[in-house]
């Protein structure tokens, strides 16, 4: 792809920290998926050794964007999958979309060759996207880079109250099947009756 040959020059760059990947804005919008440096699968003890697009529910090979208005490209969600990366050492990390946008390609060159996930940009991108029109970042390069790291800072925030919205959920349901769970037979709440004395021992007494 020729606008791929010239990253690290015209796109501004964008990290998600949670994923440990890159987010490459062109000028024109279009955006390419990569890897950060601080991404486990490329640390200097382990290797990439495959890089695998299938086994997902959608067979992301076969997205194809048309017209201007780019009908017919997979829509993808920022959790989305992308590729499973296996590593020599057993490890295995999925790559996410990390933005909303339509898939135009994936780079199946990394199935054939993973070790180019070890390289420059232009070659280990993962995947390129082009986000609905309403969301395109275009302009100067250093308007790109402060308004990508504003989207993806919202982008960010808005995982994190999903995320907290979703662990109040599953706190209120735990709550409400704990008030809800029965009683044993024989058991006070919580505390045990103390027994009558003995009809030996009140004799005793």
């Amino acid at each position: 792809m020729a606008f791929a040959g010239a990253v690290e020059r015209s796109y501004a760059v964008g990290t998600v920290k949670m994923y440990h990947q890159r987010v490459y804005n062109h000028s024109n919008g279009v955006l390419l998926i990569g890897l950060a440096p601080s991404h486990p699968a490329l640390q200097p003890f382990r290797r990439v050794v495959a890089v695998r697009f299938d086994g997902g529910k959608r067979d992301l090979t076969k997205s194809e964007v048309k017209g201007k208005r780019k009908r017919g490209g997979i829509f993808m969600a920022q959790q989305d999958r992308l590729c499973d990366v296996d590593c020599d050492d057993g490890t295995s990390y999925t790559l996410r979309a990390c933005v909303r946008g339509y898939l135009v390609e994936v780079n199946e060159r990394l199935a054939e060759h993973p070790e180019l996930l070890h390289g420059r940009p232009a070659d280990a991108f993962v995947a390129v996207l082009i986000p609905k029109e309403a969301d395109r970042i275009t302009g100067d390069k250093s308007v790109i880079q402060e308004r990508l790291a504003a989207r993806l800072e919202a982008d960010r925030a808005e995982r994190d109250a999903l995320a907290t919205r979703e662990q109040q959920r599953r706190d209120e349901r735990a709550s409400t099947r704990g008030a809800r769970a029965p009683v044993a037979d024989g058991a006070s709440d919580g505390a045990l009756a103390a027994e009558p004395p003995s009809a030996t021992g009140a004799a005793s007494g």
